[in-house]
């Protein structure tokens, strides 16, 4: 059986400075990559979900995370991904299991795809991670 590679980027984690909702320039280069692979694969959806970590009051941070989302969002916008496939949620600090992180690791953005099962498999029913 012949296995087709899909050349999908995987899941993404985008880092953010305190305060910050700024996306990094290498960043921004994987978030055109995801956009351009996501425009040929017109069933998949995207997750964005916006953290803050715990400096700041509740409010602040469910805001910071949210444009932090947003922002990343708004990339993919911009690189022609239609605004229907692009689900940006703000988390806002913690959001993690209860054991201790790391605050720089707390702030950013993850993304995940879903969806598009079709899309996702090889012709020898593998998905991308081999299974």
């Amino acid at each position: 059986v012949e296995r087709i590679e899909l050349r999908c980027p995987s899941f993404l984690a985008l880092r953010f400075s305190r305060g910050s909702a700024a996306v990094a320039s290498a960043d921004r280069a994987r978030l055109e990559s995801l956009a351009t692979w996501l425009v040929e694969h017109p069933a998949v959806m995207v997750s964005i979900d916006g953290r803050a970590d715990l400096v700041g009051g509740e409010e602040s941070n469910l805001l910071l995370s949210h444009r932090r989302a947003q922002a990343a969002g708004e990339i993919l916008l911009q690189a022609g991904l239609p605004r229907a496939r692009v689900l940006v949620r703000a988390l806002g600090a913690g959001g993690e299991a209860t054991a201790p992180v790391d605050a720089a690791y707390q702030r950013r953005a993850d993304l995940s795809l879903s969806g598009g099962a079709e899309e996702t498999k090889d012709v020898a029913g593998h998905d991308s991670l081999g299974r």
